[in-house]
């Protein structure tokens, strides 16, 4: 029985071995990976040779002329993977397999490392030779060196090389502290080989993890296609194996046959679960999952992907969104995704996980733009024969960089995006199911992509359409300004006019004394109004709390307030948020607020003040039992010059609103419904993604 195991792992050794070596056997890193799986083999074989107790040896020579290569291959395959490095150096690991070959040869001819006695009962008893000390010390030290350059190699390593050497690294760790400390600490310190039998099970974890690791993460880029029917059946056997070895160990099983063994029994009751239509499904899915062949129903797949694509209005969001599909779907090692037409310098890069630098990247993406060809299409590189000579050319270069299928995205002829696919992580080819999935999910995705452009453009029209308004509303600003400077600077001229004729009437310098010096102060006034008009947007934006703003111009106003007969109130709720702006510039916002609506209150009202949080917005509103709003001028409240006042300049909400978009809030006015008077109402955003500097102005 314990023979059969042994001889199973040495098995499976043997096969990871010669799987590595048909992979690149004109590699180093595979040739010593093979060179050390095949030497770990022989001393699994050779440990099982012992605990049968025959021929003792014999087994004893072949286990320790087995072992002999194991460093020597570790040392170069540490060195060899990823990449080669600069340590050890040729002259180290010559060294380790000039000492591991002679070692082996020492060991199957002579008995200067190990001497064992076949007349003895106990199959591990054995004597060790005058080189056993060194045998130990070259095993020690080839170890401990190769361990050392693995993990530098795994602390400097990034992304799929990282994964690989993690794996590899806990496989090897297990295997070397377990089976050095059983089969050769142990012997060399005790001189008795009890344990030795031990060894060889610290192995499985090392051919699980690499196992695992080359499904899972192409460690050494071997490919391995498993089909679907060979992962069911690992997966019954593996839970044959573990409900029988919980049986035995925990209950009293008889292992006799009754109407059928109880073995035969669990495994005919675990195959027909794993087939039963529960759980068949669910198993096929976490197979598909962990060979990363991607989801089997693509129908399905590309009725979800044409619902996700258009929940996005952005080029960037249904390129993150196909990204997804992509990966989720066909699994594919490497994706880039391109859109717009490339304007000068190459094309835009939206998302790439395709190995190299900016400028590689930049090339194959100019190179994936440049295939000629209708939109939307689906082209699997090198299997289309009757391209031209282009196409021909452009396909070798993008095959030559990892690209196996080209995906053109379009609408009417007109490119609006290239995908590029690498090959499939699970290993299969993009046979005709995947393609036709491609096809159909090109097709949606050349709408999604055509609607997000759209959508952009819309913006940006939209953006100039309230430039355009913007600037004309200060042209009428301007006509209105001009206007207004126009009245007092006539009437300065006229009196500067009559200087020469009247300066010495008393009447006419009395009347420049009084006149000249108010139109002066007219003029000065209405360019200061009017530079409130355009805020510092260059300044910067920081959390304000309301509650302290509005206390401060609620106690600056309340003395006028009072001198009117007037009663303001503040009412500002405790957990109302913050909001992003500039203080010196809120100021004078709540401030020309507050002093319309004390304008437009009659002696003995009342005006509210009131801030509350709405979700993460805060609004605040200021409240007046005045009058109320002009319906006719409803439309026109925030344009210049227009006024109710019969001394205002009607700039004064104008600058409200101004002051208001700088800060992204929204002012509205509005009548009262429960009584005569207008409600001013600021709705501030989230603090959370506003930007650094205040907006300009709309």
């Amino acid at each position: 029985m314990l023979f059969s195991a042994f001889w199973l792992l040495g098995a499976a050794l043997a096969g990871l071995a010669l799987l590595v070596l048909k992979g690149g056997r004109d590699k180093p890193v595979n040739r010593s990976f093979a060179l050390f799986t095949l030497g770990l083999a022989g001393w699994v074989l050779g440990i099982g040779g012992l605990a049968e107790g025959g021929l003792p040896q014999t087994w004893g020579r072949f286990t320790f002329a087995s072992a002999s290569i194991v460093p020597a291959a570790f040392l170069s395959f540490a060195w060899a993977y990823p990449t080669p490095g600069r340590w050890p150096p040729w002259g180290v690991r010559g060294t380790a397999w000039g000492l591991g070959g002679l070692l082996a040869l020492t060991s199957l001819t002579t008995r200067l490392v190990i001497q064992a006695d076949s007349r003895l009962a106990t199959p591990f008893h054995r004597t060790s030779g005058p080189l056993y000390p060194a045998f130990a010390a070259y095993f020690l030290a080839a170890s401990v060196v190769g361990l050392g350059v693995f993990l530098a190699k795994w602390r400097g390593a990034r992304g799929l090389q990282r994964a690989q050497l993690y794996y590899l690294a806990i496989g090897l760790g297990i295997a070397t502290a377990g089976a050095v400390t059983t089969n050769l600490l142990v012997p060399l310190l005790t001189g008795r080989s009890s344990y030795s039998v031990l060894g060889p099970y610290f192995l499985l974890p090392l051919v699980l993890l690499v196992g695992h690791a080359i499904i899972r993460h192409r460690l050494l880029d071997l490919r391995m296609v498993i089909h679907r029917s060979v992962a069911f059946a690992a997966a019954i056997a593996l839970a044959w194996a573990a409900v029988w070895g919980l049986l035995l160990l925990t209950l009293s099983i008889p292992t006799g046959r009754v109407a059928l063994p109880v073995g035969a029994f669990i495994l005919l009751a675990v195959t027909a679960l794993c087939l039963s239509a529960p759980v068949a499904p669910r198993l096929a899915r976490l197979v598909d999952a962990y060979l990363l062949r991607g989801r089997p129903d693509l129908d399905r797949a590309l009725q979800e992907a044409a619902r996700g694509l258009f929940r996005f209005l952005t080029i960037h969001g249904v390129t993150a969104e196909l990204r997804r599909i992509l990966e989720s779907t066909l699994v594919p090692e490497t994706v880039m995704i391109l859109t717009e037409a490339p304007d000068g310098g190459g094309v835009p890069i939206t998302l790439a996980s395709l190995p190299g630098d900016g400028r590689s990247l930049e090339a194959v993406a100019t190179l994936a733009w440049a295939m000629p060809g209708p939109v939307p299409a689906v082209r699997l590189l090198g299997e289309a024969p009757d391209h031209d000579d282009r196409s021909r050319e452009v396909e070798e270069i993008l095959r030559l960089t990892g690209v196996e299928v080209w995906v053109g995205l379009g609408r009417a002829g007109q490119r609006l995006g290239v995908v590029l696919l690498g090959p499939r992580r699970s290993g299969e080819a993009y046979l005709a199911p995947a393609l036709h999935f491609l096809e159909d999910l090109a097709e949606v995705a050349s709408m999604a992509v055509e609607a997000a452009a759209l959508h952009a453009q819309q913006l940006l029209l939209q953006r100039e359409a309230e430039r355009l308004a913007h600037l004309a509303r200060l042209a009428r600003v301007y006509a209105g300004l001009a206007h207004e400077i126009r009245t007092p600077l006539t009437t300065i001229s006229n009196l500067v006019s009559l200087m020469a004729e009247r300066l010495d009437d008393p009447d006419y310098r009395d009347l420049i004394v009084r006149v000249v010096p108010a139109e002066v102060a007219r003029i000065v006034k209405l360019a200061e109004r009017l530079r409130a008009l355009a805020p510092d947007t260059t300044r910067p934006a920081h959390p304000i709390a309301l509650h302290t703003v509005l206390a401060d111009i609620v106690s600056m106003l309340a003395p006028v307030a009072e001198q009117q007969g007037l009663k303001l109130v503040l009412e500002v709720a405790p957990d109302v948020p913050p909001v992003a702006g500039d203080v010196d510039q809120l100021v004078p916002l709540f401030q020309n607020l507050l002093r319309n609506a004390m304008e437009a209150t009659p002696p003995g009202g009342r005006i509210s003040v009131r801030a509350w949080p709405d979700g993460a917005r805060a609004r605040v509103q200021v409240i007046d039992e005045g009058a109320g709003l002009d319906p006719a001028l409803s439309e026109s409240l925030f344009e210049p010059f227009v006024t109710t006042k019969p001394a205002g300049l009607g700039l004064g909400l104008s600058i409200c609103q101004e002051l208001a978009q700088a800060h992204g809030a929204q002012l509205s006015l509005t009548n009262r419904s429960d009584a005569a008077g207008a409600i001013a109402e600021l709705v501030f955003p989230p603090t959370i993604g506003r930007p650094a500097t205040l907006a300009p102005g709309a």
